[in-house]
Parts: C-alpha cells; sequence; structure tokens
C-alpha cells in the first residue's frame, strides 16, 4: 500500500491535481479512481488529433510516445468510414526507419 508521500513522489502532478500536498488523494478510492478516468478522457480530448494523441514524457525528458485512437468497427463498410487511425499507425510505425511504405509492409508480413 502506497502511502501519501510515496503517491505524490509517484504522482506529482496527479497529487497536485486531485488533492495536493495538504490532502493527498487516495488512488484505491473509487471516486477518485473515477475522476482520474474522467480526466483522462478530457485530456485524451484535448491534446489528440482525430486519430492520434502525442505527448511528451517528462520523465524520459521529453521523449514523445505516440497513441493511435482505434475506433471498434463492425462491418467492411464501418471500417472503410474509420480506416485513418490505420493511416496513423502506419505513419507512426514508419516515422523512425525508411518510411511509411517500409513500415506498412512489415504489418503486412506480420498480417500474413
Amino acid at each position: 500500500m502506497l502511502d501519501d508521500y510515496d503517491v505524490e513522489r509517484l504522482y506529482p502532478y496527479l497529487s497536485r491535481a486531485l488533492g495536493g500536498q495538504e490532502d493527498g488523494f487516495d488512488i484505491t478510492n473509487p471516486s477518485v479512481i473515477k475522476s482520474m478516468q474522467a480526466l483522462l478522457t478530457e485530456l485524451t480530448n484535448f491534446f489528440s488529433s482525430a486519430y492520434e494523441l502525442k505527448v511528451k514524457d517528462i520523465a524520459k525528458h521529453g521523449h514523445v510516445i505516440r497513441y493511435v485512437r482505434v475506433p471498434i468497427t463492425s462491418s467492411d463498410q464501418s471500417f472503410q468510414k474509420e480506416k485513418e487511425w490505420l493511416d496513423a499507425a502506419i505513419q507512426i510505425s514508419g516515422s523512425k526507419c525508411k518510411g511509411k511504405f517500409e513500415s506498412a509492409y512489415w504489418i503486412a508480413n506480420h498480417l500474413i
């Protein structure tokens, strides 16, 4: 079990946002968990483009972390309407190698 000091040390920004030094916050409390999930949803919507979320990892000196929002589809038609996420994933995957087409080739080979 984490005490208030551990929580504040491990999660300094959450600690300030959800309680501060004087109150702290209990990460096992269901209402705090619900607040954290709502906060994450709002932050994701605020910082993301249509399908991509790019954030800097403060702990790793600004290392960029990229996430792709994957919609749930139930048919070929709905997939065709929502396939831009796949383009975003391929672009991210190929950003440090030979490029988008090389990345698409690797992904296609993995799926076969």
